[in-house]
C-alpha cells in the first residue's frame, strides 16, 4: 500500500511527477498520467478556457473526477497529433 502526494509546483527536482511513499518510509517518483485543464493549457501554451472549451466540444477527452476534470496524457498526445486518430 503506499500514499500519493503531488509534487508541489515549487518542486523542479520532479516537475510532472508523484511521489510515492510506502509503507516503510520508502520514497519512489511516479510519471503523472493527467492533468487538470489549467496545467494542460499551459502545456499546449493556451488559454485555460480554451481548453475547456475543446473538452466541452469533444475535441479533447477528458475525464470527470467528480465535478473536476482530468485530461489522460493520452488525450494530449492524440489532439497534437491527430493523424494518430484515424
Amino acid at each position: 500500500m503506499s500514499a500519493f502526494a503531488p509534487c508541489p509546483i515549487a518542486c523542479m527536482e520532479h516537475p510532472g511527477q508523484t511521489h510515492v511513499f510506502t509503507m516503510n518510509g520508502e520514497e519512489d517518483v511516479l510519471p503523472r498520467r493527467a492533468w487538470t485543464p489549467r496545467e494542460a493549457a499551459h502545456q499546449l501554451g493556451i488559454p485555460y478556457e480554451t481548453v475547456l472549451r475543446l473538452i466541452h466540444d469533444e475535441k479533447l477527452h477528458a475525464v470527470t473526477a467528480g465535478r473536476y476534470y482530468l485530461i489522460p496524457d493520452s488525450a494530449l498526445e492524440s489532439f497534437l497529433n491527430p493523424r494518430a486518430r484515424k
